[in-house]
C-alpha cells in the first residue's frame, strides 16, 4: 500500500516485492492489462541489466533471492563487504536497482519486499539506501494470519508452507513470537541505519495517510503534496509496476485509496494470547494504554 502510494510521487519509482517477485523471464496474461504492463517493464529492466552490466539475469536474480533469506540474517550481520557472498550480492542489488532507475527515469526507488535481512544488507553496504520499518499491531496482524490458519488450513514460515489442521492454537502463536523476533531484528538493523531509517505504524497510515506521507516525504527529501490531495479528493492513482503485493496492486491498472476499517472477528482466547506475548513491544510501539 505504502509502495503504491509512493510510487505515485514525481521521481519515485515502486517496484512491489522485487525478493519473491523477481523472475528470470516476465509473461503477462494477454487480457491482463496491467500485467502486460509490469512484464513490458520489468523484461526492459532484464535486457538494459544484461547490456549495461554485461552479466547473466539468471545469476542476478538467484544471488539477489538467495541473501533475502531470514536464515542468511546471521551471515549477512557478521561479514563486511569483502566477503565474496556480500560483495555478489551486493554487485546484484545494485545492478537490479540502477537499471530500475535507468528504465523509468526515476531518481528514487521504492523496494517494498519486507524481508529483515535485505534490510541489513541494505544499512551496512548501500550508503544511499534508506530503511523504513512498517510495524503494525500484532493482535491485527493475528487476526489476518488467523483467516488462513484457520479457515484455509494453512500458513507460511521462512518460505515454507504447512498444514495446520489440529495445531491452530501453535501456528496462532508461532504468529505472535514472529512479529516479536522480527521487530527485535529490525532494531540490529537500525543499528547500522544511523539517521538514514524511520518507523511508521500501520495504522497511522490508514487513519492519517496524509500526516504519514508527509513525513515520509520530509525525510526522503520527496515532494509528496499531489498524492495527499489526491487521497483527499478520492481521485484515482496509478497502481504502477510493482511486481506480488495485495488485491489492490493486482486487481488493476488504478486505486483509490480507501482502506477501510478491519471486520475480522476471532476468538478472545487468540486475542488474550497475543497480548501477552507481544506486551513488551506492543507498549513501545504505542499499542498499549
Amino acid at each position: 500500500m505504502l509502495d503504491c502510494l509512493l510510487d505515485n510521487v514525481e521521481g519515485v519509482q515502486g517496484v512491489g516485492e522485487t525478493v519473491v517477485g523477481l523472475e528470470e523471464k516476465f509473461c503477462a496474461d494477454e487480457d491482463g492489462e496491467r500485467e502486460q504492463k509490469v512484464a513490458a517493464f520489468w523484461n526492459r529492466v532484464k535486457e538494459v541489466c544484461e547490456n549495461e552490466a554485461d552479466v547473466d539475469w539468471a545469476e542476478v536474480v538467484s544471488t539477489y533471492r538467495e541473501q533475502a533469506h531470514p536464515n542468511k540474517f546471521l551471515r549477512t550481520l557478521l561479514a563486511d563487504q569483502e566477503n565474496e557472498f556480500i560483495a555478489r550480492t551486493v554487485r546484484s542489488v545494485r545492478r537490479v536497482y540502477e537499471s530500475v532507475l535507468q528504465v523509468s527515469d526515476a531518481e528514487t526507488l521504492v523496494d517494498s519486499s519486507k524481508e529483515v535481512t535485505r534490510a541489513l544488507l541494505i544499512a551496512k553496504h548501500l550508503e544511499e539506501g534508506f530503511i523504513i520499518h512498517l510495524v503494525r499491531d500484532p493482535i491485527k496482524v493475528l487476526a489476518s494470519d488467523l483467516d488462513r490458519i484457520v479457515n484455509k488450513g494453512k500458513f507460511r514460515f521462512l518460505r515454507a508452507s504447512y498444514d495446520t489442521e489440529g495445531r491452530e492454537y501453535l501456528f496462532a502463536f508461532l504468529t505472535c513470537v514472529n512479529w516479536v523476533v522480527g521487530n527485535l531484528l529490525c532494531k540490529v538493523v537500525k543499528l547500522y541505519c544511523g539517521e538514514r531509517c524511520m518507523t511508521v505504524r500501520y495504522e497511522d497510515l490508514r487513519r492519517e495517510p496524509g500526516r504519514t506521507l508527509e513525513r515520509i516525504g520530509d525525510r526522503l527529501g520527496v515532494d509528496v503534496t499531489e498524492v495527499v490531495e489526491n487521497i483527499e479528493r478520492r481521485v484515482p492513482m496509478n497502481t504502477g509496476i510493482g511486481l506480488n503485493g495485495n488485491r489492490m496492486r493486482r486487481g488493476s491498472c488504478e486505486f483509490v485509496f480507501d482502506p477501510g476499517p478491519s471486520q475480522r472477528e476471532w476468538p478472545t482466547g487468540y486475542e488474550r494470547m497475543c497480548r501477552f506475548v507481544t506486551y513488551p513491544l506492543r507498549r513501545k510501539y504505542g499499542y498499549v494504554g
